[in-house]
């Protein structure tokens, strides 16, 4: 196996909770998965998954590890997707029209979107860091349950949890002055926890998936809805 097939071979192993199954989709041995993985546990230097002799379940560092890996496969199909549309359309270009051919319809437009970044506000007790606790650990599959929905509805284009500001630094900047201020930061409420890069139609859109989110906090929790800047939003009128 290369390293993209390795990375193919984690994906459905956390999908289908199974180094079995995911080998016979992908015609390979259990063993042949489990070694893919075992490379790249060691070339991350992390542990993917908790293994006992039923069940696999992805550790904290495999959660990452898996929504990064679905963005590089993803890249990389529409890359495929792109040039392949490429190729088609440059082997047609300046095509001779026959003279009783219809009007040419015009192109379909894609449908107007707005990207927005939804912010995990933190809690006392995302700053004191993950413990992968029963409670966590259901929360955790909850969640990728719901990301799993939002990536079907082509909705999320990124995600991801953040450390505790303990292990973060701040720079302030004043003129041609820097000062770096070391983690943890007060004012708890006004930390992110994590975040998610959506694109939707409108506002709304993006309240009512929030709306549909698992809570991300043991306790009372906020998620922040942010529009990002467009280009067309930096044109001068």
């Amino acid at each position: 196996m290369d390293n993209l097939a390795w990375l193919s071979a984690f994906v459905h192993a956390a999908d289908l909770r199974s180094f079995t199954v995911a080998g016979r989709q992908l015609g390979v041995s259990s063993s042949a998965i489990g070694k893919a993985i075992a490379r790249l546990e060691q070339r991350a230097g992390v542990r993917l998954f908790h293994r006992s002799t039923r069940t696999i379940t992805l550790t904290l560092e495999g959660s990452t590890f898996l929504e990064r890996c679905r963005r590089i496969l993803g890249e990389i199909e529409a890359a495929e997707a792109e040039r392949k549309n490429c190729g088609t359309t440059s082997a047609s270009e300046n095509p001779v029209r026959r003279s009783d051919a219809g009007p040419v319809r015009p192109a379909q437009t894609r449908r107007q979107t707005m990207r927005v970044m939804v912010l995990v506000k933190a809690t006392d007790d995302s700053e004191k860091g993950f413990l992968p606790t029963t409670e966590a650990m259901e929360a955790m599959e909850a969640m990728g349950k719901f990301n799993d929905e939002l990536r079907n509805a082509g909705i999320m284009l990124a995600a991801d949890g953040l450390k505790p500001s303990s292990q973060g630094k701040r720079i302030a900047f004043d003129g041609p002055g820097r000062t770096v201020i070391d983690g943890p930061f007060a004012e708890t409420r006004e930390l992110v926890a994590g975040f998610w890069l959506w694109e939707v139609k409108d506002m709304d859109e993006a309240v009512a998936w929030v709306k549909r989110c698992p809570n991300p906090m043991p306790g009372p929790s906020e998620i922040e809805i942010r529009p990002l800047y467009e280009m067309a939003d930096l044109r001068r009128e």
